[in-house]
């Protein structure tokens, strides 16, 4: 699902992550320059495309014995025709290839189907992942929006706790209607998309491997506790 029709440069300037570990959720990204990560107002935007992807770390052992696998996957835009192929970044595991309801099952326990969303906003092209709960309420508000007229914008965050596990989720909303100007920028940077991904067959979830700090930050040591069963697709 996509907006048109039809390097280290990157076309893609921003790659958000959402701190859902934090009181205060937020998208952040991480700046090379400044070697740290800068928090995000993502606002309203305009949805370019819609994807999916494996993503995702899993830990093994107790004690000093604790390893951390890291999974990925190429990314897809038709989940019921293109096949995923999962992979490790240490090459610890065999490689898993195929439609994703034939494979899950061979998943390891943990490893979750992520939405990789596209968005241009002010010119720039960004790109975030959800999972979970928000990659259900997502999908829900992309059936019934025309995101082809309609802009979508952050609708509010909120603190949840679930168990002994305090964390924050976001919600989107339709917004306002895409202005003659917008579509036409919208149109354009979807072309660019096309042509950077057609000369550029690259994983790019490759260049952003997930460090143990992350898993450690954001799972707290409970990395099955909140994993809801896959989305209906």
């Amino acid at each position: 699902m996509r907006f048109g029709d039809v390097s280290n440069d990157k076309l893609i300037s921003k790659y958000l992550k959402w701190k859902w570990a934090i009181d205060d959720g937020f998208f952040a990204y991480w700046d090379k320059e400044q070697e740290e990560e800068i928090q995000f107002d993502l606002g309203e935007f305009i949805v370019l495309k819609i994807g999916y992807t494996i993503k995702w770390f899993i830990k093994k052992g107790k004690g000093k014995d604790i390893e951390y696998i890291s999974y990925f996957s190429n990314e897809i835009e038709h989940l019921r025709k293109e096949e995923l192929e999962v992979k490790t970044f240490d090459g610890s595991a065999k490689s898993i290839k195929g439609i994703y309801k034939n494979i899950k099952g061979e998943l390891p326990q943990g490893v979750r189907l992520h939405l990789a969303v596209t968005v241009l906003k002010d010119w720039e092209i960004i790109e975030f992942f959800l999972k979970w709960q928000t990659f259900f309420d997502f999908s829900e508000l992309l059936k019934k929006t025309n995101f082809k007229k309609y802009k979508i914008t952050v609708d509010k965050i909120e603190k949840v706790t679930e168990w002994t596990i305090h964390y924050s989720t976001i919600s989107f909303k339709e917004w306002s209607e895409i202005t003659t100007e917008e579509f036409r920028q919208a149109i354009e940077a979807d072309k660019k998309l096309r042509e950077y991904e057609q000369k550029n067959k690259i994983d790019k979830l490759e260049d952003e491997e997930i460090t143990v700090e992350d898993v450690e930050e954001e799972l707290g040591g409970e990395a099955y506790t909140l994993c809801r069963e896959d989305v209906p697709f």
